[in-house]
């Protein structure tokens, strides 16, 4: 007896055709596309996050080493702790050491041998410190910055380091300076000079010769939290930077690293200003701002310690006074 296929079943071996392989791959491309921010997205947040953790942590070593010395560390030259205030009376211009305010809180960033190794009383280009200040460190880059995954800089300022020593670990997290001018200049001011009593430029020139508005000078002169008079919850510790941009940013440098708070939030270094080896920028006008590669503003660790997320859109009015200690003003966060 012969068996005959139902006419109703399809023969066996039958493919996609070339019009369902491109439909599906439409398909698959339109998900990805729909998935793709997402999950960017979902990175970005968690970069956003460690990064706002690791910023807590130097507000939090900040605030123990107050809690030691009754003082927080100078900008620069801070190896008088027996008489924190006698430091303001050295020539900072002739004291070249890696003595910074980052330098003092490695102990508290459990970096305890690293800072037993510093030579403090000789340059950062000498051979007891040149290795030193170039050695990576973990938690001191922003994961939001593309350049973030080395934490050693090139084309640091030689004027302060000496040649020998152009390279030197960055700092994604710089002390606020508040308004003071920087290089007797307040780019972002009219009038661009310090002026008595001003809202955007007024003080010492990066507190070299006088106190810091904020809480950090280029220079030792050293806040107490006393001297807050604005409030502690109201007031900018600590700011986010991007080192890259500006070749004074650097963890042992005489010079900065500070942010002032009269430059605008996420004000970014054109290309053609970007450092460049053997060449001494000029752009700190207007690189020491607040800045990150997150989108849509920068955080900031307030001298309580606690730490927030500032919106590009922020007034430059509100930014300045939360970076002023004793202004006299109720700027709060927005």
């Amino acid at each position: 007896m012969v068996v005959r296929r139902p006419a109703s079943i399809s023969r066996s071996g039958h493919g996609f055709t070339l019009v369902e392989l491109l439909v599906v791959i439409a398909i698959i491309a339109l998900l990805i596309g729909l998935l793709l921010p997402a999950v960017q997205g979902a990175r970005e947040s968690a970069r956003r996050v460690q990064c706002g953790n690791q910023l807590k942590q130097f507000a939090l070593a900040l605030q123990a080493y107050h809690s030691s010395f009754d003082v927080l560390p100078s900008g620069i030259i801070n190896r008088n702790r027996s008489n924190p205030d006698a430091n303001a009376t050295n020539a900072w211009q002739l004291v070249s050491g890696p003595d910074t305010w980052f330098a003092e809180i490695l102990p508290r960033l459990e970096q305890q041998a690293r800072y037993d190794r510093f030579d403090f009383g000789v340059r950062p280009g000498t051979p007891a410190n040149v290795n030193l200040v170039a050695e990576p460190m973990a938690g001191v880059a922003c994961p939001s910055d593309p350049r973030g995954g080395q934490s050693v800089c090139d084309n640091r300022c030689a004027l302060f380091v000496s040649s020998s020593a152009s390279r030197m670990l960055g700092l994604w997290y710089a002390g606020s300076l508040g308004i003071n001018p920087i290089m007797s200049r307040c780019e972002f001011c009219n009038p661009i000079t310090s002026v008595v009593g001003s809202d955007c430029c007024t003080g010492a020139d990066r507190g070299v010769s006088g106190p810091p508005t904020g809480m950090f000078a280029v220079a030792a002169t050293p806040v107490r939290f006393a001297q807050v008079k604005d409030g502690t919850s109201n007031t900018i510790l600590l700011g986010e930077a991007l080192p890259h941009e500006d070749q004074h940013n650097g963890a042992f440098t005489t010079h900065y690293p500070v942010v002032a708070t009269n430059i605008p939030l996420n004000t970014f270094v054109p290309a053609n200003e970007m450092p460049i080896a053997g060449a001494h920028w000029t752009n700190y006008t207007r690189a020491s701002g607040i800045k990150s590669r997150h989108p849509g503003g920068a955080h900031v660790a307030l001298a309580d310690a606690s730490t927030h997320f500032l919106q590009q859109s922020i007034d430059p009015v509100v930014l300045r006074a939360l970076g002023t200690r004793a202004g006299g003003d109720a700027a709060a966060l927005p």
